[in-house]
């Protein structure tokens, strides 16, 4: 129950508006060539996630010196899958739009 004083107004609860809330390119989900970015990002995975194990393969079994292209995969691979993560847990669970 609120208080009221003589000579003071009430005034509105402070509340952030809807559209306060939302900065658009951080909760809208682009789309690249009519497809949501996020399958985009989800086919790049699949793909970085196979050069990451046969760099792997090639690099455990010493054939070719490769570990700065297989650390180099891993942050690709890191930085991939936190976009994609990002897009798909807003889209989810957060009311994300797409386009």
């Amino acid at each position: 129950m609120a208080i009221s004083l003589p000579g003071v107004e009430p005034r509105e609860p402070l509340m952030w508006k809807e559209e306060q809330m939302s900065i658009p390119i951080l909760t809208s989900i682009p789309v690249l060539f009519d497809k949501p970015i996020n399958v985009w990002l989800g086919i790049a995975l699949v793909l970085v996630v196979i050069l990451q194990i046969g760099s792997g393969i090639v690099l455990s079994k010493g054939k070719l010196p490769i570990l700065p292209l297989h650390r180099l995969n891993a942050l690709l691979l890191a930085a991939v899958v936190a976009v994609h993560a990002f897009y798909g847990i807003g889209y989810w669970f957060f009311d994300f739009k797409i386009g």
